[in-house]
């Protein structure tokens, strides 16, 4: 996969995550996802929230620039989120690296700020899986059901178009029904019994995922 196509399924996460959060914390109410735009840090009396922004410590730790990073005011806690978008093979690996990764400045905020510090990894892979321990997390940070389907429908639409677009560059003179053929196969691989049998757990039935998506 090009890079460009991991950064814009990574983002469309961190996206859909940030505007939950908004309206979670009452910063503004937004009903389309699609006119939501991320911004470095948004604050009011109840929260900060900061995107992609190094976070200062008392010593130096290397990793300080987390996708997420939520201080609720009220409870005093502090939520570190990481989003990662990987292949099957690697996504339990990945997701204990992506919670491991932040350990020390969640140590460091803890003493700081003298507060609750959780470290929340929301992984998945190209077409969308997600582990046994993903749903935990979510509820975590109070991700609803439609949210979620959203996130997961994003990242395996994203790799769908990818693989698409691959395809007919490959073949560009095949025929129109030819080429939908092939499409229609590539949308069986990214479905595959080996996640079931992993104990991996897939996005929701088509009808509801795409009916949620005409309405985001």
């Amino acid at each position: 996969m090009l890079n460009h196509d991991y950064t814009w399924r990574h983002n469309e996460v961190v996206r859909s995550l940030h505007l939950m959060l908004c309206n979670k914390y009452g910063i503004r109410r937004f009903r389309k996802l699609q006119t939501h735009k991320v911004q470095s840090v948004v604050e009011n009396a109840r929260v900060c929230i900061k995107v992609d922004t190094s976070i200062h410590t008392s010593i130096l730790v290397q990793h300080n620039k987390p996708d997420i990073v939520v201080q609720d005011k009220v409870s005093g806690e502090i939520l570190i989120i990481e989003v990662g978008i990987t292949c099957l093979d690697r996504l339990t690996t990945v997701e204990v690296e992506k919670k491991r990764k932040y350990d020390l400045l969640a140590n460091e905020l803890g003493l700081m700020h003298r507060c609750k510090v959780l470290v929340i990894p929301c992984v998945m892979t190209w077409e969308g899986i997600v582990s046994k321990y993903h749903k935990g997390y979510l509820r975590q940070l109070g991700v609803d059901r439609y949210i979620q389907v959203y996130m997961q429908f994003t990242v395996l639409k994203g790799t769908l178009d990818s693989a698409s677009v691959d395809a007919r560059r490959s073949s560009p003179l095949m025929p129109h029904g030819q080429n939908c053929r092939q499409e229609n196969a590539l949308t069986e691989l990214f479905f595959r019994p080996e996640a079931e049998e992993a104990g991996l757990q897939t996005s929701d039935a088509d009808g509801s995922i795409i009916s949620l998506h005409k309405n985001l």
